[in-house]
C-alpha cells in the first residue's frame, strides 16, 4: 500500500516536472531532481561554516547551533511557561540568565574562555565570537577550524556544566571544563592532523 502511494506520487512529481523546464539533456526525471525541485530553497547563513564543522563531532555542532540560534532552554525563555522560575545565573549568581550572557558574559564562561585563549595563543573575544572567527585571518584552514572546535565543544560544555549545577547544586571549577575541552581538542588533532600555532 505505501509502495503504491510512493510510486503515485512520484508519477505525479514527474508529470510536473518537465512543465518547469528541469529537464536537462536526456537524463530524464529523478526522484533526486524531483526533491530539489519541490524542496524550498533556504537562505544561506553567513554561520553555517562556524556551527557545521566537520572535524568537529555531530554532538557538539548541533549544540553549536542551538546556541547560535537561541533555542537553548534557558532561564529566560523557561520563565515564559514556569511561574517562579529564578532569577539568577546558576553558575556565577548573576541576575542575567539568558544565551548572551551564559556565552560569554557569564564570569564562569569567561573565565573559560581566558583559559582556553591562552592556551590556543590567540585572543577569542566574548562578543559575537562566530563573526570575530569568520574574519579573523589565519594562514592555516585547520588552525581555525579548532578555534571553531574549541568555542563549539567549550560552549557545550558550559551548558553542561550549567545544568551540572542546576540539577546538584554544585558549581565545577573553570579549569575542570578547560581541561575536558583541551582533551577532546587534543583527540581531534590525533585523528585529524597536527597545526602549528604559529600560523597565524
Amino acid at each position: 500500500l505505501i509502495g503504491n502511494k510512493l510510486c503515485h506520487i512520484r508519477d505525479r512529481m514527474k508529470d510536473g516536472f518537465p512543465s518547469e523546464g528541469r529537464l536537462i539533456g536526456n537524463n530524464g526525471y529523478t526522484v533526486q531532481k524531483g526533491y530539489n525541485w519541490l524542496r524550498p530553497k533556504g537562505v544561506k547563513v553567513e554561520w553555517k561554516k562556524f556551527v557545521w564543522l566537520k572535524e568537529v563531532p555531530l554532538q557538539y555542532c548541533f549544540h553549536n547551533w542551538l546556541m547560535i540560534k537561541m533555542r537553548l532552554l534557558t532561564l529566560d525563555r523557561i520563565g515564559v511557561y514556569i511561574t517562579n522560575c529564578p532569577d539568577l545565573c546558576f553558575l556565577c549568581g548573576d541576575v542575567k540568565k539568558n544565551h548572551h550572557h551564559l556565552f560569554f558574559r557569564c564570569n564562569f564562561s569567561v573565565q573559560c574562555l581566558k583559559l582556553l585563549s591562552a592556551w590556543m595563543q590567540v585572543m577569542i573575544p566574548q562578543d559575537d565570537v562566530w563573526v570575530w572567527w569568520q574574519k579573523k585571518k589565519i594562514k592555516s584552514l585547520m588552525h581555525k577550524k579548532y578555534i571553531g572546535a574549541v568555542v563549539a565543544i567549550l560552549s557545550y560544555r558550559i551548558w553542561f556544566a550549567r545544568n551540572e549545577a542546576r540539577l546538584h547544586n554544585y558549581v565545577v571549577h573553570p579549569s575542570i571544563v578547560c581541561k575536558k575541552v583541551k582533551s577532546i581538542i587534543v583527540s581531534l588533532i590525533q585523528l585529524y592532523g597536527r597545526v602549528n600555532r604559529n600560523d597565524e
